[in-house]
């Protein structure tokens, strides 16, 4: 299922992010998000949980090497 994510801070949009229907209903009960979704990449996690694109956060985050 399509999950629509909060706005991020970084860059003011919102996104969506493909989740197991299951494991999303696991969550918003209280389950831990990487319990509840181990198969979900944990940028998209952080993506459901803050809004924070994988992009934008590797650019708040960047240490300047490359």
């Amino acid at each position: 299922m399509k999950v629509l994510t909060k706005t991020c801070l970084c860059c003011s949009k919102t996104g969506e992010v493909d989740v197991p229907e299951e494991g999303y209903a696991k969550w918003k009960a209280g389950a831990f998000i990487q319990n509840a979704m181990p198969e979900v990449p944990a940028p998209l996690r952080e993506q459901l949980i803050t809004g924070t694109h994988p992009a934008c956060w590797e650019a708040m985050f960047a240490d300047g090497e490359d």
